[in-house]
């Protein structure tokens, strides 16, 4: 079984290299030569690769922590909320130029905010999982039309900028913010991996993590607040992209099991993998007008999770 494990690991780490160079490769121009590859593709490519990684993680976190297999950070409102900080402070500045630099601490909030606001609510007795992801859905929706209001009130002239970056955008960092990004992301995720055995804990339920000595507030603050600067760098970076933190986390269980040391690097591999490949669709579907990379998660994660439905249930592997 470990070998079997490490052979998963060891394909993984190829298909992530052979996707890379596929997206600095090809794109919707063709024939570019070196200088201009590492100027516009090698930072597309290293954000899809921070992106997904970031998103995956998070994914993984957030359902062990409301113990539901279909929340994300998207479903639940969270994604909403960095959008809405980093909209905040990005119209704050008057110029809409998304970097993660400037506005990754207002995500952060954002993300905080609504995150904050989902562990209340998970916090109610004799709450059903679907009714915890109706709230999300909800705080989505809120989120999102807070969102295009405060952008059509404080810069009409730009709003159509906003909405591309809304959808998920990877072409607006260049070399040296995509390589803080990702740095960043990495740093992070190897945070919370350090975490995994607290983790593991909560997939046994409240009472009998408590029971072994786990301090349940004191971890589920600690993950959410990683979750929450996690979410916010990805924001930040690209806009709101959704399905990757709700897929990714089954596909990494399946040949993993449950145990988050294990799950945790290969999602955030599968993650990297899935945000850089749907980067290279949307560039190539019809050059030169390229598809933002968050409708392409969209079109792909959409059917992939409802087989996933289909074959699965909604039983939650522990």
């Amino acid at each position: 079984m470990p070998q079997q494990k490490n052979k998963t690991f060891a394909l993984l780490a190829l298909a992530l290299v052979a996707s890379v160079w596929m997206g600095l490769r090809f794109g919707s121009v063709a024939d570019l030569n070196l200088e201009w590859i590492l100027e516009l593709r090698l930072p597309r490519v290293v954000v899809a690769c921070g992106v997904g990684l970031g998103l995956a993680v998070a994914g993984v976190v957030v359902q062990s922590l409301f113990a539901n297999p279909i929340c994300d950070p998207y479903s639940l409102g969270i994604s909403s909320g960095g959008t809405l900080g980093a909209v905040f402070g990005l119209t704050m500045g008057g110029v809409w130029v998304p970097s993660v630099g400037g506005t990754w601490v207002w995500s952060f909030f954002g993300a905080a905010l609504f995150g904050g606001i989902m562990v209340a609510v998970s916090r109610r007795r004799h709450l059903q999982s679907h009714a915890l992801l109706l709230v999300g859905v909800v705080m989505g929706l809120v989120g999102s039309s807070l969102v295009t209001v405060w952008v059509a009130l404080t810069d009409p002239i730009g709003i159509s900028q906003a909405m591309v970056w809304l959808l998920g955008d990877l072409s607006r960092l260049r070399t040296p913010e995509a390589v803080f990004f990702l740095l960043s992301v990495i740093a992070i995720s190897v945070q919370i991996w350090s975490q995994h055995e607290r983790l593991d804990l909560l997939l046994l339920g409240e009472e009998d993590a408590q029971t072994l000595g786990l301090d349940l507030v004191r971890t589920r603050n600690r993950l959410l607040f990683w979750v929450c600067i996690l979410v916010g760098f990805c924001v930040s970076a690209a806009g709101m992209i959704g399905f990757v933190g709700l897929v990714i986390p089954h596909l990494a269980r399946r040949p993993m099991g449950p145990r988050h040391k294990m799950v945790l690097p290969l999602a955030a591999m599968m993650g990297a993998i899935f945000m850089v490949w749907a980067d290279l669709v949307g560039r190539a579907i019809k050059p030169p007008i390229e598809i933002p990379a968050g409708v392409i998660a969209a079109l792909i994660g959409s059917p992939l999770f409802i087989w996933i439905l289909i074959r699965r249930g909604h039983a939650y592997e522990r």
